[in-house]
């Protein structure tokens, strides 16, 4: 599988691909906000994308989020977030988020999640779930 995994830090991007590094069978790629723009239309395709919600700079996760599902929207997107506002989790189901972890959350989960998002599973962290309940 191509991975793309999308975070202005470049220390968290090396933990996330050191996480879901499985020696042989994914290739991975990784972008930063000044790299992703010029680079998404062009030769990535990823399979599965990791973005972080608040990647700062000019383009903002959801801004990101649309242009890859307008792009290839058979891509698997997580969502990394710190926090989510009712809005941006919306409207990023409306464009077919198909996982939400905190950033803080532990390997093992991230590679659960990884495996679910894998096989067409939708993931939602339980505190995200919580969270959500809590605004409605």
């Amino acid at each position: 599988m191509k991975i793309l995994v999308v975070d202005d830090d470049a220390k968290e991007r090396e933990n996330i691909i050191s996480i879901l590094d499985d020696r042989d069978k994914n290739t991975f790629m990784e972008a930063d906000t000044k790299s992703i723009e010029l680079n998404l239309l062009g030769n990535m395709n990823p399979d599965v994308a990791i973005i972080d919600l608040n990647i700062g700079g000019n383009l903002h996760g959801i801004s990101l989020l649309k242009k890859m599902k307008d792009y290839k929207p058979e891509t698997k997107i997580i969502l990394l977030v710190s926090e989510l506002m009712p809005e941006e989790f919306y409207i990023s189901e409306e464009l077919g988020v198909d996982g939400y972890i905190f950033k803080d959350i532990e390997a093992n989960d991230i590679r659960y999640v990884y495996n679910l998002i894998k096989v067409s599973e939708k993931f939602k962290q339980p505190l995200i779930i919580g969270y959500m309940q809590k605004m409605n």
